[in-house]
């Protein structure tokens, strides 16, 4: 479970250390002293804004129990995982039922994850200037989807309904197009570390590549009548999404 509060993340980290609930006693039970796969497991560890109820630093993944007190609205989980996911974590959550009736199922599936995980890979510096490049352009290929995923979720509890996701045309590809009654929006997702990057993420030239896709696009995904659109959603993790509508006319 990830907890943003008022208070410092430290602070915060300590209280719930002294007060674990019965479901993360029992985990941790498990977790402790590197008994599963020889892997290191912080209890109640600080990540930014956010405190993760059981954190392995090395292999990079974050162990979340949901349920009880600490339950929280999906929109939020969406938002501490964007941000989590965008440090370089993987996220995995059990119901606390789950640890309290099956705690043996728990520890297999975390030891299947931590077993399917890619192990650390040498720097780009040493394996040469070309995998170094293929390194980041994954990286940015990994975010952008991440990206899109929070964005459709967002647009979902906001009514909308996600009709198609990275629709390609020979003009340009569209992140994600999505409806409501009597309208169609083609959505433009752009993620960036910072927030002030974000003042900086859509240019015109992108935009007209999107309402170039949109006008191929509007007979296969439009209804007689509909209005059509272009919006854009930029997004940095830790903040919420700056939603741009009708940022160009179809």
């Amino acid at each position: 479970m990830l907890d943003k509060g008022s208070k410092r993340p430290t602070t915060r980290a300590r209280e719930l250390r002294s007060n674990p609930t019965e479901a993360e006693k029992r985990l941790w039970a498990c977790l402790s002293a590197r008994k599963v796969a020889d892997t290191r497991f912080n209890r109640q560890h600080p990540i930014g804004p956010y405190i993760g109820d059981f954190v392995a630093r090395m292999p990079r993944l974050v162990i979340e129990l949901d349920g009880g007190q600490y339950a929280t609205q999906a929109e939020a989980d969406a938002r501490r995982t964007f941000y989590l996911q965008n440090q370089g974590y993987r996220v995995i959550r059990f119901w606390n039922n789950d640890v309290l009736t099956d705690v043996g199922g728990v520890v297999a599936e975390i030891e299947r994850v931590l077993r399917d995980m890619p192990s650390p890979s040498p720097s780009g510096k040493r394996e040469g200037s070309s995998t170094g490049d293929t390194l980041k352009r994954q990286a940015a290929d990994a975010q952008g989807r991440r990206g899109e995923t929070y964005a459709a979720t967002w647009l979902e509890r906001r009514g909308w309904e996600i009709l198609d996701r990275r629709v390609k045309t020979k003009a340009g590809e569209v992140d994600l197009v999505a409806r409501r009654p009597g309208l169609v929006a083609f959505v433009e997702v752009k993620v960036r570390r910072t927030v002030a990057e974000l003042d900086h993420a859509i240019d015109e030239p992108r935009l007209a590549r999107v309402a170039a896709a949109a006008e191929l696009l509007m007979d296969r995904f439009a209804q007689p009548g509909d209005d059509i659109r272009v919006d854009v959603i930029l997004l940095a993790p830790g903040e919420m999404p700056r939603y741009i509508e009708n940022a160009w006319v179809v």
